[in-house]
This record gives C-alpha cells, structure tokens and sequence, in this order.
C-alpha cells in the first residue's frame, strides 16, 4: 500500500484543501478524495471503507462552483519531511 498526498485548486469556503490518503493507487487515492470531500451526497461519510470506489459515478453530483479536481502524488517515506501545512489566514 502507498502513501499519497492529494489536493485540489479548486477551493472555496467551506471545502477541503488536500488530504494525505493510504490506498494502493493514484487514480484510487484520487476517488477517495473526492467521494469523501467534495460537497455531494456522500459527504457525511464516516468510513472510506463503506466507499466503492469502482462504482462511483461522477455525472450529476454537487453544484458546478462546488466540484473539486483531485490530484495526487505519491509520498516518500523514506525521508524526513513535512507532508502537509495548510496556513489559512484571516
């Protein structure tokens, strides 16, 4: 299993930045991510695990100022880093 580090640029109040994510692929990590954290019906999900990913569909869900794109790369465990820092000023 792999480590991924997933964020959108697509943000706006009251919506998710990024994640860091445990699954075995990108395009997973990717679904993950936005079955959990873009606003559509399934965001009050407790568990990924209750998720299938390979039965999403994406046609119709949330409101077209508020569907994110996920992108995510893989995280190197072998180093000393900071994964994830979200400063939000205000």
């Amino acid at each position: 299993m792999k480590t991924w580090l997933v964020s959108t640029e697509d943000v706006d109040y009251d919506l998710y930045r990024a994640a860091v994510i445990r699954t075995f692929s990108k395009e997973k990590a990717e679904k993950i991510a936005w079955a959990a954290f873009t606003r559509h019906p399934w965001q009050s999900i407790g568990n990924v695990d209750d998720i299938n990913v390979n039965e999403l569909n994406f046609g119709g869900y949330g409101k077209a100022n508020s569907l994110q794109n996920w992108h995510a790369q893989e995280i190197n465990l072998d180093d000393e880093h900071i994964v994830l820092a979200d400063f939000n000023a205000g």
